[in-house]
């Protein structure tokens, strides 16, 4: 399986459209890496590794959480509330910031 990076999109018709945007890859005699076609190929590719990797970089990493159960007996005290803030403060210290956290709650479970 694969993780789509955050805001990323398409599927299969995105995939076959990023394929047909790729250069031909040089074949026979141009393949060596001597040649003029095989050269920009390279750069080609290096470009767009580049830009790929920009991409990546200004991607926010998203953080969730949700489902913290608390034993029915304990409820009611503030625990959960209290595993919420500490994860949060870890978060926090490590360099994250609360836009970067999504929190899934269910009214009741």
């Amino acid at each position: 399986a694969y993780d789509a990076r955050p805001g990323s999109a398409g599927g299969a018709e995105a995939v076959d459209a990023a394929w047909d945007e790729l250069p031909a890859i040089p074949t026979g005699w141009a393949s060596l890496p001597w040649t003029d076609e095989y050269r920009e190929f390279a750069r080609g590719a290096e470009r767009r590794r580049a830009t790929r990797d920009a991409r990546e970089e200004r991607a926010t990493t998203l953080y969730e959480l949700s489902s913290v159960f608390v034993l029915e007996g304990r409820r009611g005290e503030g625990l959960g509330a209290s595993i919420v803030k500490r994860l949060l403060e870890k978060h926090r210290v490590a360099g994250g910031s609360a836009a970067d956290v999504h929190l899934l709650t269910l009214a009741t479970t």
